[in-house]
């Protein structure tokens, strides 16, 4: 695998047999261990594919930020481009094709460590960032995807830290991901979580395959040189304890190494000014989707109004 392979669970999705269930792929992180607590705002992204016999299929983690809203990586919810470096790159296979997301039925499964329990949400909207382009062109790679709700969900959604947390920073990563570097094992049922630390970009520089970190992404630290992110921790995120309580830092993109745990990972910084911005701009509706808005969309409202936290010390 190359430095830019997308942490979906695409590579298991993709030979999917005709009666495919979620059991039936493997997706946790590398080296962690059962989730120590319940943290509302995380969710399980899935689909249903009728037609090729798929249900409840997680590929992705998302991450509430508003009742109504919840934050992914746009890898997870587009299609890549046919015949291109980078394309094949975030997918990790080019020797399957890819089902195409106008099939997928997205669902989340938010609020449990069960990733088949919690509150269920269907996606009546996906609004990736106008400038994501799979990392075919050069600068900010922008793989950030908003997803909106059929429902307003009685659940604590994650802040969005302002700022990107510096280099040394303690941070935590939450996943449904493949458990061993190979991509073998079984399915956990229960959610994962790393410790680990954020690290400075030009550790998640010089990758081989020319698409090295770039601006507003976050480098975070493999333990041990043996624990990490893998396929199916896309869109999960990295949270940091700020005056008591979790806050979003970031979202899961791709490896560096040349396997799951081999090289630190690479996250969407939406703690970013500019991603941030995004992110509270597509919930007010600033900024629309690419198609007519689904029927029975529920109407927006915030629950609150963002906070003032900062990160002021790194460690």
């Amino acid at each position: 695998m190359a430095f830019a392979v997308a942490l979906t669970a695409i590579v298991s999705s993709l030979a999917a047999p005709a009666t495919a269930t979620a059991d039936d792929i493997s997706p946790n992180i590398i080296g962690g261990h059962r989730a120590t607590q319940v943290y509302e705002g995380m969710a399980s992204l899935q689909y249903d594919v009728p037609d090729r016999g798929i249900k409840d299929w997680h590929t992705c983690g998302a991450v509430l930020v508003e009742r109504g809203w919840a934050v992914t990586n746009a890898h997870c919810v587009t299609d890549p481009p046919a015949s291109t470096a980078a394309g094949t790159a975030f997918l990790g296979d080019s020797t399957t094709a890819a089902i195409p997301v106008a099939q997928k039925q997205f669902h989340l499964s938010i609020g449990a460590t069960d990733r088949n329990g919690g509150v269920r949400a269907r996606v009546t909207q996906i609004i990736p960032h106008k400038e994501w382009d799979w990392g075919t062109t050069p600068g900010p790679t922008y793989d950030a995807a908003m997803l909106k709700l059929d429902h307003q969900v009685e659940l604590q959604p994650f802040e969005i830290a302002i700022g990107e947390p510096r280099p040394g920073t303690r941070i935590r990563l939450l996943g449904w991901g493949l458990t061993a570097p190979d991509g073998s094992g079984t399915v956990p049922q229960f959610l994962q979580e790393l410790d680990t630390t954020v690290l400075p970009k030009d550790r998640c520089a010089g990758t081989p395959d020319g698409l090295p970190i770039t601006a507003l992404e976050l480098c975070t630290d493999n333990p041990g040189g043996t624990a990490g992110i893998c396929y199916g921790d896309s869109g999960g995120p990295a949270i940091a304890k700020i005056d008591r309580r979790w806050h979003l830092v970031g979202t899961a993109s791709r490896l560096t190494g040349d396997y799951c745990g081999d090289g630190p990972g690479i996250y969407t910084a939406e703690s970013s000014k500019e991603l941030r911005t995004w992110v509270y701009d597509v919930m007010y509706g600033k900024v629309t989707a690419p198609k007519p808005p689904a029927h029975g969309e529920p109407e927006l409202t915030l629950p609150y109004e963002p906070g003032q936290a900062e990160f002021d010390l790194a460690g």
